[in-house]
């Protein structure tokens, strides 16, 4: 999870934007931890701050603690560095901007590497491969087919219908859900939380490659009734060559007030301004 949100660090266009206030009734914190599921001590933890009009997602790892704040009124997304004590900040016009100069950049990189010699072309691509083929946008991956494989399931506290999401015959993932209501979590909350999940897929298409379908919080978490089932997930088993390969779960729900800071930049932060496509 690190490594993802590192990555959308460096590939996001910053502006300078004040951060605003955020004000009204905030509610509710979850937790949640990602394992392997052949077991081991090596688990990815974090934190959901719901807020009626604020989302704030915190990455526990112990090395690299990161965190990504998301303002609906102003549809800012900021991505906070805890460790250097930095932040990068964009909004969705920003991503869309950030999107068309990457993709007209790497056209004219390509252009470019079309005219060198073999050797020289080779050489190129040697050393700078890999992060061209990173920067490339992917390509869509197909959605999943859902079905409903069980309900009156237990999970922890909630009463949850369990789904397979298969991509032919193949088992890819299971997810047990339980309703929206069971969570007492507000209705403007819950729509913030949708808004943020709709944000950070959009980061997830423009800019990574095969990152994202298993990211926690930001794809397990979603409430997926166009994608084949209904209700809001707290458990996720992911499957690799018919084989389960990981466990994500809601290990805590708790429905009391969380404090407005939560939701704001950090004293002390510095901005991290990046260079744009055409200006490395």
């Amino acid at each position: 999870m690190n490594e993802s949100l590192r990555f959308i660090a460096l590939l996001l266009l910053t502006t300078a934007l004040s951060v605003l206030a955020i004000s009204g009734s905030q509610a509710a914190t979850m937790e949640y931890e990602n394992r392997p599921a052949t077991g081991g001590d090596k688990k990815e933890a974090g934190c959901i701050f719901f807020g009626s009009d604020a989302v704030r997602v915190d990455n526990n790892d112990s090395d690299t603690p990161s965190s990504v704040i998301y303002q609906a009124e102003t549809d800012v997304l900021l991505m906070l560095d805890h460790k250097n004590k930095t932040y990068t900040q964009t909004t969705k016009a920003e991503l869309d901007k950030l999107a068309q100069k990457t993709s007209e950049a790497l056209s004219a990189i390509d252009k470019q590497m079309a005219s060198l010699p073999p050797e020289q072309r080779a050489a190129v691509q040697s050393m700078m491969g890999s992060q061209l083929s990173a920067l490339k946008q992917p390509q869509p991956t197909a959605k999943l087919t859902w079905k409903k494989a069980a309900s009156g399931e237990k999970i922890s506290d909630w009463t949850c219908d369990r789904y397979e999401g298969r991509k032919g015959e193949s088992l890819e993932e299971e997810v047990w859900t339980t309703p929206v209501a069971s969570l007492g979590i507000p209705t403007t909350e819950m729509q913030t939380f949708q808004n943020f999940t709709a944000f950070f897929s959009d980061v997830f298409s423009k800019f990574l490659q095969g990152v994202g379908s298993h990211f926690p919080a930001f794809s397990n978490l979603k409430l997926e009734k166009d994608d084949g089932f209904d209700g809001f997930p707290v458990k996720s088993v992911s499957y690799k060559d018919g084989k389960a390969s990981e466990i994500w779960q809601v290990t805590r729900l708790d429905n009391k007030p969380v404090a407005v800071t939560k939701f704001a930049l950090p004293d002390g932060y510095k901005k991290e301004v990046l260079a744009v496509p055409g200006q490395w």
